[in-house]
């Protein structure tokens, strides 16, 4: 299963393994089989622990394992964290999960208290749980039930949350924009800069930081800084891991592994997702696999990375994927391998891990961009990106940093912007225009700043219509705006986190947390109760339908709705909502709203409104056999009828039956056009 590669690209080391996931318990899984590429690294000194988009992995030095805790929120890993043995936890993007008595995990979901869905960062501490989001963090203190201390903007310097690391009672927490420790209910601010990583080792806090890596004592006070001035092909250190043997750090800066102790610098062919060390052993996460090395110099290949996307988008009329990092458009290979990232623009920029291409989507042709610049910013560290045709510039943004650069010369402005992340960046070959969580900037065609301001609402996310108008997700609905030159008009009242605006489709498009919704007079709710399984990163059309980026692939095999014949009556919204629950569903690809309510139909979707699962007993119930594993259900519980379920239901009998919701019937009997629209009043959300 293992086998040397000295000093070649790991690309070259190809093993093909197959995933499987099993309750927790780590077993072994077969050889030759093929996982999706490893995104986050932790180690506890006895195991690896490997965070994918499908699942958990671990490693113990001799065999691969898959890992799924009883009841995990979901298989796709945002944040693994451990140390010192049992001190583990996983961050998922609906929720987190850690040990707490034996065998038993504990999950923590949105319910549970914390400020979103989204896990972006997580510890296992001596006395506390903490978990970090978009929108702030939350604290649980152990072996209790209580709701967790929720910290948010201005108790700390962001409400992202990036990397937490802890060691006995020291707590400290990276943001976008600062770093803070947490002593009691209270958050110190120590450093200013935005934390990539964080890991603490014989008593010294080290940060991997987009403006260079520190090192600070317990206390938080700064030691030492390193940046491109001391070295380092560039000040974002995007990852660091400590060799607690010999008490020496090791960093990536986009183009080195560097041991600090000497600033020895090894070249790397491969971009690095994440490291660690354990047991006198390096691992390193790469777009093509899981690798070790005793030295930087030879390479053992754990495993290698299944077929995966890694980014789909529309730019103009043309559809644009990056596959195992190889850019596609329209489907067709466009001779650009080595992908990080690509953005959409006049022309593709695309970034690979040390230069910069720029791609005319309809010629499928390439254009590298040369610039000093890339003496002073990092391919691998760019954040967003924008071409503009008519002007010839190309923009850069990079924490906190604008590039403009003229494609024709290689001529470059830096420009400062006043904030690290950039939501959404676009220029119309005048002006440049950049969209941060809280503030907008408009600057020259060379990004000189001709304008900023503070926005009263937080983006999520942001999108540019064909016709110039500007939609965002903020905490307060959704907004639009003719542009960052006007004011922003309330759109609809929905709390999404993405945005979408497909290309043939007159509706704007939303994700919250558990739906997809499109919006309209009146909106129309989706997710696994009609059909979709999974909210979707990305929403398009390529031309022959409707399809959705999401887990590494694209998918399109989705029947959004069996509502044709509700369309265009009153309850529209309701059903919609209470189908995209799983609580109404249709056949022979319609609702028959105008039916009669059955029994047999009011207890099916009173089982699924309840959330009961559904059990293995029989029942002779007279009824169709569709409904008779509600109807046991039901009866298990004590709510039994005498009656055929097949018939019409009355409002005297269903007060017996279900008094909860006998107030469904105004009338003696309903239809389901009546019956939806009132138990949508009993629904959740």
């Amino acid at each position: 299963m293992k086998r040397a590669c000295k000093q070649i690209s790991f690309a070259l080391c190809f093993f093909l393994l197959l995933v499987i996931f099993i309750p927790f318990h780590a077993e072994s899984v077969k050889a030759f089989e093929t996982y999706l590429y490893p995104k986050t690294l932790t180690s506890d000194g006895k195991k690896l622990y490997i965070g994918t988009d499908n699942g958990l992995l671990t490693w113990d030095g001799k065999k691969l394992s898959s890992v799924k805790p009883p009841y995990l929120p979901s298989a796709k890993i945002t944040a693994v964290n451990a140390h010192d043995g049992n001190y583990f936890i996983v961050g998922t993007d609906g929720g987190a999960a850690y040990p707490y008595h034996q065998d038993y995990w504990r999950v923590v979901t949105k319910s549970d208290g914390i400020p979103a869905t989204s896990v972006t960062a997580a510890a296992n501490c001596k006395t506390q749980i903490l978990i970090g989001t978009s929108n702030g963090l939350a604290v649980f203190q152990k072996n209790t039930t209580s709701k967790p201390v929720i910290y948010k903007y201005p108790e700390i310097p962001h409400n992202f949350i990036t990397t937490i690391s802890c060691a006995q009672d020291q707590v400290f927490v990276g943001t976008m924009s600062g770093v803070v420790k947490i002593s009691g209910q209270y958050a110190y601010n120590i450093s200013p800069v935005s934390a990539n990583k964080m890991q603490i080792a014989n008593g010294k806090l080290w940060i991997a930081s987009s403006q260079g890596l520190l090192e600070l004592d317990m206390q938080g006070r700064l030691i030492k800084r390193w940046d491109v001035n001391s070295g380092l092909y560039s000040s974002n250190i995007s990852t660091l891991t400590v060799d607690t043997k010999n008490n020496v750090v090791y960093i990536y800066d986009g183009k080195n592994i560097v041991r600090m102790s000497d600033m020895k610098k090894y070249p790397l062919g491969s971009t690095i997702n994440d490291m660690a060390y354990m047991n006198g052993i390096f691992y390193l996460a790469t777009p093509n696999g899981l690798f070790s090395t005793y030295d930087f110099m030879d390479f053992i290949n754990i495993y290698s990375s299944a077929p995966y996307e890694q980014a789909a988008f529309t730019s103009g009329s043309h559809m644009i994927s990056v596959r195992d990092g190889i850019l596609f458009i329209d489907g067709k290979p466009a001779s650009v391998s080595g992908v990080v990232r690509a953005y959409p623009g006049d022309l593709i920029t695309v970034v690979t891990s040390n230069q910069v291409l720029l791609v005319d989507p309809t010629r499928l042709t390439r254009y590298t961009v040369k610039s000093d610049v890339f003496l002073e910013v990092a391919p691998y560290s760019i954040q967003n990106a924008y071409y503009s045709s008519s002007s010839g510039m190309l923009y850069l943004a990079g924490y906190g940093q604008l590039y403009a650069i003229h494609r024709a010369s290689g001529s470059y402005k830096k420009v400062p912007l006043p904030f690290y992340s950039v939501k959404s960046l676009w220029s119309d070959g005048k002006y440049v225009y950049a969209l941060s969580e809280r503030a907008s900037f408009i600057g020259d065609t060379w990004g000189k700043l001709i304008r900023t301001n503070t926005l009263n609402f937080y983006v999520k996310s942001a999108v540019l219509s064909s016709s110039s108008l500007l939609f965002v997700a903020t905490d307060d609905g959704i907004k639009y705006a003719s542009s960052l030159w006007s004011s922003f008009k309330d759109y609809s009242g929905v709390n999404a986190n993405k945005i979408f605006l497909p290309i043939n489709s007159s509706n704007v498009w939303v994700s919250t947390e558990t739906n997809l919704i499109k919006l309209n007079n009146p909106s129309i709710y989706y997710n696994w109760g009609n059909g979709l399984s999974f909210i979707p990163d990305q929403l398009f059309y390529d031309g022959s339908g409707l399809k959705f980026f999401s887990l590494g692939s694209i998918q399109s095999a989705w029947k959004p709705s069996f509502m044709a014949d509700w369309l265009t009556i009153t309850g529209k919204e309701e059903a919609s909502k209470l189908q995209a629950a799983g609580i109404l569903r249709g056949f022979s690809d319609k609702m028959y709203p105008q039916k009669t309510l059955t029994y047999q139909e009011l207890a099916v979707m009173y089982v699924r409104l309840k959330g009961w699962s559904l059990t293995k007993a029989t029942t002779s119930a007279k009824a169709d056999e569709w409904a008779k594993p509600y109807i046991a259900s039901l009866e298990q519980r004590g709510y039994k009828l005498n009656v055929d379920y097949r018939s019409v239901a009355t409002k005297a009998v269903v007060n017996d039956w279900l008094p909860d919701i006998g107030p469904l019937f105004t009338y003696n009997t309903i239809t389901r056009q009546q019956a939806a629209m009132q138990l949508y009043n009993y629904m959740a959300y």
